[in-house]
């Protein structure tokens, strides 16, 4: 059985009561850009590789996902974007349409997402969008039953994965050894990593794990997070 995510509302924005956090900073959009995507080369190959792939851990309220999807598009590259994800306390279609309506700013995507909400049920749930170019697939329930999954059947690499759990002192067990090992399992020698956290025992965990590790300013808002570089083993599923 899936777990209510029980949320509170503060200011407009929806906050945690089981993880006592916030689900996203007050700039939300522009967060999601400075943390997850600007340090890494997303714009990059969004706009010279066929099909991109990003995993990412906490669907939340659907704001990475959105915010990302959104820039893909505008890149104007004739590729795919396959965002796959993991949530253990889903929102409604209605949680997702109160956090979209009280963004300073406006995701256009959101309404992609509005209009093809998961149903509340444990499991996998694929969603096709813009003919077909970006496709979400995510996964209700434990994150490391579907990381599993996605271990014994994806079939290529991910390049970019987003840590996007509560705060690891709240929500350990999104950050313990065994999920990110698993994660490791999907990718390649250059697959990138970003996380709004900067622990020094996630930090080490990912580095002992072959991660190259940089701390990147995120003043004013907040002081650090991260961006990584995998140089572990390389992908190896048939």
């Amino acid at each position: 059985m899936l777990e209510e995510p029980k949320i509170s509302w503060i200011n407009g924005q929806p906050f945690s009561d089981k993880y006592q956090d916030i689900y996203f900073s007050s700039d939300a959009a522009s967060e999601v850009e400075r943390v997850f995507i600007n340090p890494t080369t997303f714009d990059e190959l969004s706009s010279t590789k066929p099909e991109i792939t990003i995993l990412e851990l906490g669907f939340g309220a659907g704001l990475n996902f959105c915010v990302t999807a959104q820039r893909f598009l505008d890149q104007k590259a004739n590729n795919r974007l396959h965002f796959i994800s993991f949530e253990k306390h889903p929102f409604s279609k209605k949680d997702y349409a109160k956090t979209f309506a009280n963004l300073d700013r406006a995701i256009p995507f959101s309404s992609n997402l509005l209009d093809q909400a998961p149903a509340l049920l444990p499991g996998w749930h694929r969603r096709s969008f813009v003919e077909g170019r970006i496709s979400l697939s995510i996964f209700y329930g434990e994150a490391i039953e579907g990381l599993r999954d996605i271990t014994n059947r994806h079939k290529i690499p991910i390049d970019f994965c987003f840590l996007d759990g509560f705060n690891p002192a709240h929500n350990p067990e999104l950050w313990s050894e065994e999920i990110l090992l698993e994660i490791t399992k999907n990718l390649n020698a250059d697959s990138q990593i970003t996380t709004f956290t900067a622990a020094g025992k996630i930090k080490r965990r990912l580095e002992k794990l072959g991660f190259e590790i940089a701390k990147v300013d995120q003043r004013p808002i907040k002081r650090e997070s991260i961006f990584g570089i995998y140089k572990g083993p390389t992908f190896k599923q048939a």
